[in-house]
């Protein structure tokens, strides 16, 4: 398998969050919440199916980029993701930066010869103000 980077689309059912969570739009003070799995889904463009949430690994190679992506499932609405926190595992990403709702990352190099994995936090906005989002998926890079 040929070795590039990893786009990760977060597709978000917004409808469902504002339902669950409150008019967000209005909120005067965001909040963080850890978001019901069951309102994001991930793919990417390595073949991993489909998931939700913290059942969603994403396959990584050495040295190479990973870009998450923000959909609403809704017309009208936007997703920006704006953090990435690691949560636990081999520390596997570096120099994260956020650009107009986008997250990229770089992949370490890494030394070892065995598969790797991080748990991290993903964190997403709707329409770009309101409360903080958090849902914790998977990456796990190939030796």
């Amino acid at each position: 398998m040929s070795k590039r980077d990893t786009y990760v689309v977060v597709t978000v059912d917004t409808a469902q969050i504002e339902e669950e969570y409150g008019n967000l739009a209005k909120t005067t003070t965001p909040m963080e919440i850890l978001v019901d799995k069951q309102y994001v889904t991930f793919s990417d463009n390595r073949g991993d199916a489909s998931g939700k949430g913290n059942n969603f690994t994403s396959t990584v190679n050495k040295s190479k980029n990973i870009i998450w992506i923000g959909i609403a499932e809704i017309e009208g609405a936007t997703v920006q993701i704006i953090d990435f926190e690691h949560k636990g595992g081999h520390k596997i990403v570096d120099n994260i930066h956020e650009n107009y709702g986008v997250l990229e990352g770089k992949i370490k190099n890494g030394n070892s010869n065995e598969t790797e994995t991080e748990i991290y936090s993903l964190k997403f906005q709707i329409n770009g103000m309101g409360n903080i989002y958090e849902i914790d998926p998977q990456l796990e890079m190939a030796p």
